[in-house]
């Protein structure tokens, strides 16, 4: 699963030029990040580049000084750092991602004990309630019949692929590199002013073992479809 640029739950993936995300190697650190206000912090200091708390809490409305806590643990944790070429002053504190390609871990590793797979549970849950609230967004604005404001239209695909598991692990790796590209010049030109007409936007991408077979069968029991839901282990 690719959390957008900033959660690769897997093995063996990189960032653009063969830079790697940031490793997640223990349980600890997952359960730090595995909270809804530091995942959206995390998220939205990788939207921006850096960003102060002030910046932060207006755009995740809640107070400022309580996401000092929050600032603080992602700090600890070594998901991010302080940006003093971005302060005016001493006090103007900014904050910015430690790894600009995101960050990964292995499910399986982590997930080895009861108290890991607690964790690693926890984690793709709140990423898959953001899979399903982007999809519900998608949808909602896919079917206005009305004509939508500059900023809100919307773009999917889906590809039906025979790949070699090398050929797959490459295939996210060019991918990395074009989204890891525009995901730079938005950044570069905002910070150049150039502002006018430019809109957030999140891509999402994933790539699963799939056949028509399970599509048939998703489509009359989406039940099937949902390994949270049919796995017994769970």
């Amino acid at each position: 699963m690719t959390e957008p640029r900033q959660e690769r739950t897997g093995t063996d993936e990189r960032g653009a030029g063969g830079e790697e995300p940031q490793r997640i190697t223990s349980t600890e650190a997952l359960k730090a990040l595995a909270h809804p206000i530091r995942f959206a912090l995390l998220n939205e200091l990788h939207a921006r580049g850096a960003a102060r708390a002030a910046d932060l809490a207006e755009a995740l409305d809640q107070p400022a000084n309580s996401l000092s806590f929050h600032l603080r643990q992602l700090a600890r944790y070594g998901f991010i750092v302080e940006a003093p070429e971005r302060a005016r002053d001493r006090r103007d504190r900014w904050w910015k991602p430690a790894s600009e390609h995101g960050y990964s871990y292995n499910p399986k590793e982590l997930g080895s004990t009861p108290a890991g797979r607690a964790v690693v549970d926890q984690s793709l849950r709140m990423a898959q309630q953001r899979y399903e609230a982007v999809l519900r967004r998608f949808f909602g604005l896919a079917s206005q019949t009305e004509e939508a404001p500059e900023g809100t239209d919307v773009a999917n695909f889906d590809i039906p692929l025979r790949l070699t598991l090398e050929e797959k692990q490459q295939l996210g790796r060019e991918l990395d590199e074009v989204f890891d590209r525009w995901h730079r010049h938005g950044l570069e030109r905002t910070d150049a002013g150039d502002v006018a007409g430019r809109h957030g936007y999140l891509s999402i991408g994933v790539t699963v073992p799939w056949s028509s077979a399970e599509e048939t069968a998703a489509r009359s029991d989406p039940a099937r479809s949902d390994p949270a839901r049919s796995d017994p282990g769970h």
